[in-house]
């Protein structure tokens, strides 16, 4: 179970984070703890979220973060999940761990740790357990965006009623403005926009939204934990956030806060860490039940013992 500690930046969880840490591609709190290990990916910059967990979860709990690549190229810079996973798995080789695997992430750090975890168990890896933190399906998010009307002509004819609410010269004026402004929409500014948000966009928010879009399906049996927030299951109105048709093992899921990203303060994060504790602690014993002598320390008691 023990960890190449020359593979990553070793942190106390109350120190400040320095630039050393952002900088490294591994990034590890409470390392010498007796639990197995807890990899969470990044898709952007939540490496104070994860000190604030690896705090509440404890000195004996392990935590590890694969920071998000790095670069000045867009080719730095994944654009499928399979490449965002297989990004963190290079990086994890390196510390010669071999399982069980505890893996999360949070938004589509979730979608990443679930794909990192398919792929894992179908290299005969022991994945024990996946942790979704307020991660929302990129599916239910596409199809909710295929309703949305896009293009410039939806907008001018749900305006078009204007024409028929008004007397006739009026309403032919107003029909030749309405016209005349879809056209121009239509001639040219839908490249404008795409343009300057592209410029807007820096390479890793460009390279997180067309893995998002890019989002392959893939079945996974292993245990999932999903912890959402009141925010993003409201949006969403799916009680599994749209992971039902992946997910073909244990299933658990449990409201931890909020908002999606007020789940991280207090006192939200305490319940985030509590529920975080529970799961893991229940597939550990469920692995060990399974596999007896299997635990991480025999001798050691939990941290909430």
């Amino acid at each position: 179970m023990a960890l190449n500690e020359t593979a990553l930046y070793s942190l106390s969880v109350e120190e400040e984070i320095p630039d050393e840490a952002l900088a490294a591609d591994l990034v590890g709190f409470n390392v010498h703890g007796s639990q197995w290990p807890f990899f969470l990916v990044q898709t952007y910059t939540e490496i104070r979220h994860i000190q604030g967990l690896a705090y509440l979860l404890g000195p004996e709990q392990p935590v590890v973060a694969v920071n998000p690549p790095r670069g000045e190229l867009r080719e730095d810079f994944p654009r499928r999940d399979i490449a965002w996973s297989n990004y963190a798995l290079e990086r994890l080789d390196r510390l010669g761990y071999q399982g069980p695997w505890r893996l999360g992430g949070w938004s589509f750090g979730g979608a990443i740790a679930l794909r990192l975890g398919k792929l894992l168990a179908d290299n005969g890896q022991d994945v024990q357990s996946v942790v979704l933190f307020d991660t929302v399906c990129p599916d239910l998010s596409r199809s909710a965006h295929r309703l949305r009307p896009r293009n410039p002509i939806h907008r001018l004819a749900k305006s078009v009623n204007e024409y028929f609410e008004r007397p006739e010269e009026e309403g032919v004026d107003t029909f030749k403005k309405l016209v005349a402004a879809g056209r121009k929409r239509l001639g040219g500014s839908k490249k404008k926009r795409l343009v300057q948000r592209r410029d807007q966009m820096g390479f890793l928010q460009r390279a997180i939204h067309v893995a998002y879009l890019n989002y392959e399906r893939f079945e996974f049996k292993g245990p999932v934990a999903l912890l959402w927030t009141d925010e993003t299951m409201k949006a969403k109105r799916d009680l599994s956030l749209g992971w039902h048709e992946y997910i073909r093992g244990p299933f658990f899921s449990q409201r931890v806060g909020e908002g999606h990203t007020e789940m991280w303060m207090e006192p939200h994060v305490q319940k985030v860490a509590q529920a975080c504790e529970f799961f893991l602690a229940c597939e550990a014993s469920r692995a060990s039940a399974v596999i007896p002598g299997s635990e991480p320390n025999s001798n050691a008691q939990s941290s909430s013992a």
